[in-house]
């Protein structure tokens, strides 16, 4: 297939999986808490890839441990507890759509710690990303300009996911993709399952709370395909184009996590769909760059 072509394929199908993965957490949370639902997400995952994590162990140089470490925290552990605690105040629809900022995250750590050149162009999607960003972070439900602090929290995830495409693309662009993944999935799924066993009361809930299983099946699709699966399509396309390439997966997400969302009965005020506009004309115009 055409390289072009399979990379838009690559990011479409990341931004259907991604885009996914906030009415799945939605419905996990019914049961469980943030902390729960993001680590049980991430040892799945780690678990799910231990075929093709395990046998690089052996082989993989020891210099390499220290960035995969940091991708997996940044990629994986990091945001999912920062969304899953967010998805306790707002709706899934708007979490998703606040993904679009991720390009700009990219676009400011390559800038800042990798020298990499802004043209015009990037610096006026930033512009109308952040005027975006403001417009979501000014909104509540009780009065339309109610400041929103709960929205720093997906921003925050997507600062993580800013730094881990730039970390990929400048540090681990020699290893395969699958190594990349699994192994940083190892590193971070043994972090969370330690979390998960010992410092939450996930055990107990799974034996007394009502519906415990289906909210864990809705965290173990999450683990396998928006973590596991989705992170291997999104290594290969940082490694196949770039960093910034691959963020554009953001300008489809918000669309997914809209379509869930409004078809699960949540409402969205005009100033979201003002700043959720504003933000994707923002990464057209960094995509057009």
């Amino acid at each position: 297939m055409n390289e072009k072509r399979l990379a838009w394929l690559l990011l479409i199908s990341l931004s259907l999986i991604w885009g996914s993965s906030f009415i799945l957490m939605k419905r996990a949370l019914q049961v469980f808490s943030p902390q729960e639902v993001g680590t049980l997400r991430i040892f799945s995952a780690a678990i799910f890839l231990l075929p093709l994590s395990l046998p690089q162990l052996k082989k993989l140089p020891f210099r390499y441990y220290k960035h995969l470490l940091l991708v997996g925290l940044f990629s994986s552990l990091f945001p999912a507890l920062l969304f899953a605690n967010a998805q306790r105040h707002l709706d899934s629809a708007l979490i998703g759509a606040l993904n679009a900022v991720t390009p700009f995250f990219t676009l400011l750590v390559g800038w800042v710690g990798f020298q990499r050149r802004i043209s015009q162009r990037e610096v006026l999607g930033s512009v109308l990303g952040l005027a975006g960003t403001l417009l979501l972070i000014f909104v509540g439900h009780a009065s339309v300009w109610t400041l929103n602090y709960y929205v720093l929290l997906p921003l925050l995830a997507c600062l993580c996911y800013g730094i881990n495409g730039n970390l990929i693309k400048h540090y681990l662009g020699d290893l395969d993709t699958n190594v990349i993944t699994s192994v940083a999935f190892l590193l971070v799924g043994t972090i969370a399952a330690i979390m998960l066993f010992t410092q939450t009361t996930f055990l107990v809930k799974l034996q007394t709370a009502e519906n415990a299983y289906w909210a864990m099946g809705y965290v173990l699709v999450q683990g396998a395909f928006c973590s596991a699966v989705a992170y291997l399509l999104f290594t290969n396309l940082v490694k196949s184009t770039s960093a910034l390439f691959a963020s554009m997966a953001a300008f489809f997400i918000p669309l997914v996590a809209l379509a869930w969302g409004l078809l699960d009965g949540e409402v969205l005020l005009w100033n979201h769909y003002a700043g959720i506009g504003t933000i994707l004309f923002g990464v057209y115009m960094i995509n057009k760059s």
